[in-house]
């Protein structure tokens, strides 16, 4: 399947990005492998992640980080729509 990322989603990755090089430059490279690796998987796989309470809404963890991808499939193609830290409301989490 093909894996497409919304702008809002880009902010957001470059946002975080940007926060954890502040802290750890290794650290933020890392973040964006685990991020490319989450979507190489959703990739061949899409339904592996858990479905939220929205029709068609997926939620991925990024491993070794604690955020979340919150995703759609819509035929042959998968929409990141966000990233966001697993501590946040989940109804925050789920907005597309």
């Amino acid at each position: 399947m093909r894996v497409v990322v919304a702008r809002r989603a880009l902010r957001q990755i470059d946002e975080i990005h940007v926060y954890i090089a502040a802290r750890r430059r290794r650290s933020a490279d890392d973040f964006l492998n685990a991020v490319a690796a989450v979507k190489a998987r959703l990739a061949d796989y899409p339904y592996s992640s858990p479905l939220l309470r929205e029709p068609d809404l997926y939620q991925s963890t990024v491993a070794g980080f604690p955020y979340v991808v919150t995703y759609r499939v819509s035929g042959n193609r998968i929409m990141i729509l966000g990233v966001f830290h697993a501590a946040r409301h989940p109804s925050v989490r789920s907005r597309p």
